[in-house]
């Protein structure tokens, strides 16, 4: 087979199995995205003051953003790898 067909080969087997281990995490993220927002506006830190109160929330809510960036980043990458090692070991390469 060349590497066109391999390639091929490579996106569709790589797509179903990127959905399937996405999905959770697509799920958990819309879940939890309607909590997140009246959570972080019911905070309130009266001893730091407004303007600090407004930078926990802010912080808070960045975590949030990076938690599920971090996590659809490592099950892309990590899909990707298995992927590709289970198709390239059929192949030799």
């Amino acid at each position: 087979m060349d590497l066109l067909g391999i390639t091929a080969l490579y996106i569709l087997l790589y797509l179903p199995i990127l959905w399937i281990c996405i999905y959770p995490v697509y799920w958990l993220n819309k879940k939890t995205k309607s909590k997140v927002n009246p959570f972080l506006m019911s905070i309130e830190l009266r001893f730091l003051g407004n303007s600090l109160s407004s930078i926990v929330r802010n912080v808070i809510g960045a975590i949030y953003i990076i938690f599920f960036g971090l996590l659809y980043c490592v099950v892309f990458f990590y899909t990707l790898m298995v992927t590709g090692n289970f198709i390239f070991s059929w192949f030799g390469i």
